[in-house]
């Protein structure tokens, strides 16, 4: 038996249940909507990645950007007057992670943190943000004789009339009042933007988007930088962008040097990113309660099971190792030097090569060449590791 027509309708693009889930307060507002919105990200995000089905891929920078202009959009979709649960944002973050990390090849235990930096994404919760102030921007903007601008004017009179009645310590939110403009004063108090916080305003719509965009990605970039700043997952990966990081806006693309993410062969890439992501083959971070009690290097005598160490110590690895010192003796002989002689210099060296863009002065061309070689040297690390698990000797754990 179908449900009655009256349990749902659809206003302005976005499906309203019957069941009263329109209500801020409610556990999950606008459910039906939300969940469809999701499904449709998810299928738009399958076509996206059917686009790289050819010998390279998508590039990672296309791949992204490709997200942003068909995927992202359907997640945000009526993100300037539909309010969202907690618990709602983060399914929405949620699936953003996940088809970020499909289309990037990055392993789906990665932190979010590191996968925001790596693709130059800011949460879904900023980006709902920004579109929430922008629209209460455009409202007060707006020609006064508007009924829209009536109505606003009106419940903001209402606002600011009983905002006295709360402590100043737990102002009114949008679930206690059921309103847009608690809301409104909710996210410009988070932000520390109250100033702005009133009905009328001469600053141009460019410059309020351009100021607030500012303030909210500040806030949520800082919150990344201090989640992958004690993470030991995240070691390589803050290793590699230490510098890129405190120089580069926040989130204005990835943090990683161009040519990691261009040019090199997508099997290579892809283990590339997984090692400065922080899980690799290695599975050097893995949960403490699924690793070895034995951190004894499987291959020699040293007690270490670390990414620097199968690089640069183990002995294993000296043929493919020698291959590219070879290598780089034609592109800088200093780093050649600096591969063999000191293993924490080395990994240093290779972090910096692989997020600066003036690494060793290299000009463009050697540089692509260099990540090129490293790509490719993990590649066939991996390929070593991957022999030895399946003759049962579990050098992953």
């Amino acid at each position: 038996m179908s449900p009655p027509p009256w349990s749902r309708f659809t206003y302005l693009g976005i499906e309203i249940s019957g069941k009263g889930d329109v209500e801020i307060s409610s556990a999950k507002p606008y459910g039906v909507f939300v969940s469809k919105i999701l499904q449709k990200a998810k299928k738009r995000a399958g076509v996206v990645s059917l686009l790289g089905n050819s010998y390279d891929t998508l590039r990672p920078a296309t791949a992204i950007r490709l997200y942003k202009s068909l995927v992202r959009p359907i997640l945000e979709f009526g993100g300037q007057v539909v309010h969202y649960s907690e618990k709602q944002l983060h399914e929405l973050e949620k699936a953003q992670l996940s088809i970020v990390k499909r289309l990037l090849g990055l392993h789906p235990n990665v932190r979010a943190e590191t996968v925001r930096l790596t693709a130059g994404v800011e949460p879904i919760k900023a980006r709902i943000h920004q579109l929430k102030l922008s629209y209460f921007h455009k409202i007060r903007t707006c020609n006064r004789n508007r009924l829209l601008s009536k109505v606003f004017r009106a419940r903001f009179s209402d606002f600011v009339r009983i905002l006295p009645e709360f402590p100043s310590t737990q102002p009114p939110s949008a679930a206690t009042l059921n309103g847009p403009i608690a809301s409104y004063h909710a996210i410009l108090s988070k932000y520390a933007m109250l100033h702005e916080f009133h009905p009328h305003s001469s600053i141009t719509r460019e410059k309020f988007k351009t100021f607030t965009k500012s303030r909210v990605h500040l806030q949520h970039f800082e919150q990344d930088i201090k989640g992958i700043e004690n993470s030991g997952q995240a070691a390589h990966f803050r290793e590699a962008c230490k510098k890129s990081l405190h120089t580069t806006k926040p989130y204005q693309g990835t943090y990683l040097a161009k040519q990691v993410l261009s040019g090199v062969d997508r099997r290579a890439r892809t283990v590339l990113l997984r090692c400065i992501s922080g899980e690799c083959f290695l599975r050097e971070f893995r949960n403490p309660l699924l690793k070895k009690k034995s951190n004894k290097c499987p291959f020699c005598v040293e007690k270490s099971r670390t990414l620097p160490h199968f690089a640069f110590e183990c002995p294993k690895f000296a043929n493919i190792r020698t291959k590219l010192v070879t290598e780089m003796q034609h592109i800088s002989p200093t780093l050649a030097d600096t591969l063999v002689s000191n293993t924490v210099r080395a990994s240093k060296k290779v972090a910096d090569l692989l997020a600066s863009h003036t690494a060793e002065g290299l000009v463009r061309e050697n540089r692509v060449k260099a990540a090129k070689s490293v790509s490719t040297f993990l590649l066939n690390m991996k390929t070593v590791f991957e022999g030895g698990c399946s003759l049962g000797g579990g050098l992953g754990g």
